[in-house]
């Protein structure tokens, strides 16, 4: 998706509407993977999608907790019930994007 111009959906210049980060938890030299878009960088007309394919999961570049060894979060989604995963398949917001691009109209389930 970066070779086609799609930038990660958590680096938006809207995410703090959405999303909260925890710089506190980021490993060492990761920052840039939480950096936000400024607006003219990206065009994003469609709703927050904590379900694209370009989000990371909540505890992506986490460092770990060093009595527990477990990664710690760095994004916490400030919609209840939402859960941050790490998607493997494009959300339907992700190919009606697509879709749009290629001017092309592939049917939900058709992929």
């Amino acid at each position: 998706m970066h070779a086609i111009g799609f930038e990660h959906e958590h680096q938006r210049p809207d995410r703090d509407q959405f999303i909260r980060v925890e710089y506190s938890n980021v490993q060492p030299g990761q920052m840039a993977n939480f950096e936000k878009l400024s607006p003219h960088e990206v065009d994003y007309p469609e709703n927050y999608d904590y379900k694209s394919i370009m989000h990371y999961d909540s505890h992506a570049f986490g460092r770990r907790d060093p009595r527990t060894n477990v990664r710690l979060a760095t994004m916490i989604p400030l919609k209840k019930g939402v859960v941050l995963e790490d998607n493997m398949k494009m959300s339907a917001t992700d190919i009606r994007k697509l879709n749009e691009l290629g001017k092309c109209n592939i049917p939900q389930g058709q992929h």
